[in-house]
């Protein structure tokens, strides 16, 4: 069989693979709230203790700044392939009335990385936080940076977001990719940094969101399909 191909199964089965795949998700959904916890701890301790620092370094050393700034294009050309694969690969297989596994995980993927950016929209005016270009002239204290319902701010970071909501359907399918994928976060993050556009925490929290997002998405592409053929 194919690899990108569902299997079909008769009910028994269907039963049998439904149970199997809830059984391997709870142990999955508990890994990620562990990670995600531990997330947030450290998104906490970098706007309590690294951020602001950091921030300043980089203002008051701009040569830094001149260096990596085409890097923080690869989230956009991750999200026009995102909107490419939602726009193509959905109703051309709509219409044929089949998903097949491979097209199933690129469409469910590109609507993650559609889904994430627009919560991320919604979270940076909920948390209405000063990007550090703007933060450096106020100098403001810890936390104290964040205007809630006030303004749209920079956390979390959106070209973050777009790459990590891509990012589980990459590390659990395509094992090969995981140190590019890494390699490319760190240069995006270092360009955002530089730019004064984002805070470190910023960035953590896209990844964050994104990465949430995109295994919930992840999950729900592997769902067992039931056998259209039968009942």
């Amino acid at each position: 069989m194919a690899p990108s191909e569902l299997p079909t199964v008769t009910a028994p089965g269907r039963f049998l693979a439904a149970r199997a795949w809830r059984q391997r998700n709870r142990v999955r959904v508990w890994h990620w709230a562990v990670r995600f916890a531990i997330s947030v701890a450290v998104i906490l301790f970098c706007i309590a203790f690294v951020d602001h620092p950091l921030a300043r370094f980089m203002h008051e050393h701009p040569l830094l700044s001149y260096h990596g700034h085409g890097l923080s294009f690869i989230p956009v050309a991750i999200l026009a392939g995102a909107s490419a694969g939602v726009v193509l690969v959905g109703p051309v297989r709509a219409l044929r009335g089949e998903v097949p596994l491979f097209w199933r995980r690129v469409l469910f993927a590109g609507l993650a990385c559609c889904v994430a950016l627009t919560l991320k929209t919604e979270a940076k005016f909920l948390f209405g936080r000063m990007a550090p270009g703007d933060w450096y002239w106020h100098q403001a204290a810890p936390f104290a940076d964040f205007l809630p319902l006030r303004r749209e701010g920079s956390f979390p970071s959106g070209h973050m977001t777009a790459m990590w909501s891509i990012a589980p359907f990459v590390w659990v399918r395509y094992h090969w990719l995981r140190v590019p994928w890494i390699l490319a976060s760190l240069g995006v993050s270092y360009a955002l940094i530089a730019a004064e556009m984002h805070f470190l925490s910023d960035l953590i929290g896209g990844c964050l969101l994104g990465g949430t997002i995109g295994y919930l998405f992840l999950v729900a592409a592997g769902h067992p399909q039931k056998d259209k053929g039968r009942g």
